[in-house]
């Protein structure tokens, strides 16, 4: 039942981040977690969007395995990725996406703006660890707390957003 064109908006999301942000810039786990959020982009009746809807198998590993910590999570870098085992490199994926989508979609969206001032931080050449402090006003184990609360939930948002006249392509 996965969208055939998620890899493609993944992939799509990457070149976007790139060239906004910066490869170099933006952290695997960001670029990552980000391009699985949109990968689930989905169109109904030319005038109905889907963002952020869930992916059920990175939340089943999610809650039957033991998360990294943000600490780890974000050491990771391309080619430590690269290298990794599938198994880790599934729980880095999962856990990247898990995390976007709780700054994006969780808490009622009121992380939303943080994340925009994280990626300016990021722009501005912020080094990580500081740009996270800043734009979250917390510390990487008080976000893995509120992370590790998001995955056990048993609902999600999502965001849809409809047009009143079909989109035309």
């Amino acid at each position: 039942s996965e969208n055939p064109f998620s890899t493609i908006f993944h992939e799509y999301v990457h070149l976007l981040v790139n060239n906004s942000v910066g490869k170099t810039s933006a952290p695997p786990w960001f670029n990552e977690g980000i391009a699985e959020y949109y990968s689930t982009f989905d169109i109904e009746d030319d005038r109905k969007v889907y963002l952020g809807n869930l992916i059920s198998h990175h939340l089943e590993l999610l809650r039957t395995t033991r998360l990294l910590s943000l600490d780890q999570l974000f050491a990771v870098d391309y080619y430590s990725l690269q290298r990794n085992k599938h198994d880790a490199r599934g729980l880095f994926y999962a856990q990247s996406w898990a995390l976007i989508h709780y700054l994006i979609q969780g808490n009622e969206g009121k992380r939303t703006p943080q994340l925009g001032r994280f990626v300016d931080l990021l722009r501005n050449k912020t080094p990580i660890e500081t740009a996270f402090k800043q734009a979250f006003q917390t510390d990487y184990a008080g976000m893995l707390n509120e992370l590790k609360n998001y995955v056990q939930q048993r609902s999600y948002r999502g965001q849809v957003v409809t047009f009143e006249k079909k989109l035309e392509f």
